[in-house]
């Protein structure tokens, strides 16, 4: 008698003979955390982290301008704005890093979202009041593109994340 067909969960054998267990667990795809997030998917999962503690930086870095700095009128109104739209920002990206993290279904259209609503914080204002500010915010907007084009299309996208 076939060993496979001795217990239902004993380990199947590979073509070399050895068995190969299943993670401990179930299947990766289905745990909270990096099991099962693999190839390209891993860029944006590192930038899930690190947009959050840039957004922090840059709240940092406005509270500790010294006192005699020279600022220009109107600079408290701006630097108020900063930091509710880093707020957003890291709210925004902690729920996107939640559902992609817990492999949800609706992640990718989460983090299309997300990427949208911090591109228009972050670059707007610079593209409408900045010359040039269109020039200083393409590599982010071809990210975006590029993201987002990827996560509509991906088929390891689809097969990551199925959780509902």
């Amino acid at each position: 008698m076939d060993a496979r067909m001795e217990s239902p969960n004993s380990p199947e054998p590979n073509p070399a003979g050895e068995s190969i267990a299943a993670p401990e667990g179930g299947d990766p795809a289905r745990k909270f955390g990096w099991g099962g997030i693999g190839g390209w998917l891993i860029v944006p999962a590192l930038d899930l982290i690190y947009n959050p503690i840039h957004a922090v930086m840059v709240m940092i870095t406005l509270a500790r301008l010294p006192e005699d700095y020279p600022v220009p009128t109107g600079w408290a109104v701006l630097a108020g704005r900063v930091v509710l739209g880093n707020v957003v920002i890291i709210l925004m990206y902690l729920y996107a890093a939640l559902r992609f993290y817990g492999k949800k279904r609706n992640a990718p259209l989460v983090l299309i979202a997300v990427m949208i609503v911090a591109l228009v914080i972050r670059w707007a204002p610079t593209i409408v009041l900045v010359h040039g500010g269109l020039i200083m915010a393409s590599p982010y907007i071809i990210w975006c593109c590029v993201w987002v084009t990827y996560l509509c299309v991906s088929k390891r996208v689809k097969r990551t994340f199925v959780v509902d």
